[in-house]
């Protein structure tokens, strides 16, 4: 994966950018380690598995967050679009229903005279 980034994105351009850089450094170090057989080795490894299994921690922060981000360009819109109707609702001289917040209760919004 991180080879397929580096040529996708350019050397220079792939080791600018940090985390790609610890991660590709992370992930050789701990490949050449896993190679080479030494009881002293052993505690750098496993220090490295714990490096390379934040990654996973920082990959699901990363979807989530872009998951998070869409829902809320989403409900931007989808407010713009109900205060939209009700403008026009209200032009139209037509009671506009009551909401339901999203605490449970419901206000009435009252039509202006």
């Amino acid at each position: 994966e991180l080879v397929a980034l580096l040529f996708i994105n350019g050397f220079v351009a792939f080791f600018q950018n940090v985390l790609y850089a610890a991660d590709f450094t992370v992930t050789f170090v701990s490949l050449a380690f896993e190679v080479i057989e030494d009881d002293q080795i052993e505690a750098i490894v496993g220090l490295l598995l714990v490096v390379r299994l934040w990654r996973f921690v920082r990959l699901g922060h990363g979807l989530l967050s872009a998951v998070h981000e869409v829902d809320e360009m989403e409900t931007e819109g989808l407010e713009e679009r109900i205060i939209q109707l009700e403008k026009l609702l209200e032009s139209n001289n037509i009671n506009v229903p009551s909401r339901v917040s999203e605490s449970g209760s419901q206000s009435v919004v009252k039509k202006k005279a």
